[in-house]
């Protein structure tokens, strides 16, 4: 019996080792994910998204300005402007115009809707009448560009998408 006294106390010995060193790893491990989750979440709320809304604001804004560019182009065009007074006698001339413009700019479309006329002109021709309804029964609030209300007839509204 007295040899099996000390094996008793060696294993107990490596069974607290393997509960020691168990525990150990264990905490190392809680300790470094913790670590590196708030690193990660800290990198992504100051670094990443900043970043991010600043690309997207950037893309935005690039998608924006040149239909803009374009649009306000249109609005001051002395040619459409005479073209509306004269009472747009000949779509033909406005379309040529549309399809320059499309063309020199390389967007997808051109067009313009004549306010006084509720005439919806595009690149290819006359595409429809449009009718005209109220703000309040649109729910909307009507949208165009002028530049200068003193220089540009309130009765054109330009507008080219990207």
């Amino acid at each position: 019996m007295p040899q099996s006294s000390p094996m008793k106390h060696q294993r107990s010995l490596i069974v607290v080792l393997l509960v020691l060193l168990s525990c150990g790893f264990l905490a190392t491990s809680l300790v470094s994910y913790y670590t590196a989750l708030n690193s990660i979440r800290d990198g992504i709320i100051n670094t990443e998204l900043p970043l991010t809304s600043d690309n997207v604001y950037s893309e935005i804004q690039k998608d924006l300005v040149r239909p803009i560019l374009i649009s306000s182009m249109m609005s001051r065009d002395t040619y459409v402007r005479d073209w509306v007074i004269a009472g747009e006698q000949d779509a033909e001339q406005i379309t040529r115009y549309l399809r320059e413009v499309q063309e020199h700019y390389g967007t997808v479309t051109s067009f313009f809707v004549s306010e006084k006329t509720l005439t919806y002109y595009q690149a290819k021709g006359i595409l429809k009448r449009v009718k005209k309804m109220s703000r309040a029964t649109l729910g909307i609030t009507v949208c165009g560009f002028h530049a200068d209300s003193d220089t540009h007839s309130t009765h054109i509204r330009t507008v080219i998408p990207r």
